[in-house]
């Protein structure tokens, strides 16, 4: 049994009380199992309570195969506190409940945005390489669509840099938390780099970076949110 298998049973143990329908005797020995497991793997209750606070997986409607989507993936997982799985072609989000709803808001409004981007760009190159196989055109794409996520996180960075030292610091205990509870839920789990080899000197590649410093999502889902989680720019919500 491994750390993560272990909070999982103790958190099932803790529920088997006589409160809950368990005899005493059923109770009893629950307790002593979970105090005996808690001691084994160093874990306080804190600790065990914390990795039960709403760490759920919420699957996107996008796939791995989604070139834009796997761009949008790294803005996602890199300002708006949760992680990103890859489950065959699925592309999962792992954090808290409200922020994983959050999330998969932001990746629906921004894989349309890089996609309308992209297909301007797309366009084009079309006029300036004119009947080229469409594969060329689409490698020849990479640059810009990679260069939206470094324009874009750029200009969230600069976002956060506004807010408080305490604010920030918050934000960096967010995420420790969500890497820690990842870790313990699937501890064999290896990171995979899903980016490209892009040179920064190419001039499509800095087009798609200006283009991305342009995009605004606090902007662009005003008129949308309705019903929908508060947005707010660099993951501050």
């Amino acid at each position: 049994m491994d750390k993560g298998k272990a909070i999982d049973r103790i958190q099932k143990l803790l529920k088997r009380t006589e409160d809950n329908g368990a005899t005493k005797s059923e109770a009893e020995a629950a307790a002593a199992e979970a105090a005996w497991l808690l001691a084994k793997f160093n874990l306080s209750i804190a600790e065990v309570e914390r990795a039960a606070c709403d760490m759920v997986e919420g699957v996107t409607e996008f796939t791995r195969s989604d070139r834009v989507a796997v761009q949008v993936a790294t803005i996602v997982q890199e300002f708006y506190f949760v992680r990103i799985l890859y489950r065959g072609p699925l592309i999962i989000l792992f954090g808290e409940a409200h922020n994983v709803e959050v999330a998969r808001y932001i990746f629906q409004f921004l894989h349309g945005e890089f996609s309308r981007l992209c297909a301007d760009e797309f366009g084009r190159l079309q006029d300036i390489w004119g009947p080229l196989a469409a594969n060329v055109l689409d490698n020849k794409l990479e640059p810009f669509c990679s260069g939206l996520v470094i324009g874009l996180g750029r200009r969230l960075w600069k976002e956060r840099d506004l807010f408080a030292p305490g604010e920030r610091n918050a934000l960096v205990a967010i995420d420790t938390d969500i890497d820690k509870a990842l870790s313990e839920r699937f501890p064999d789990r290896t990171q995979v780099d899903e980016s490209p080899t892009i040179d920064p000197r190419d001039p499509t590649f800095r087009r798609g970076v200006q283009r991305g410093e342009q995009i605004q999502i606090r902007e662009g889902i005003a008129g949308q949110a309705g019903g929908r989680p508060t947005i707010s720019e660099g993951g501050r919500t």
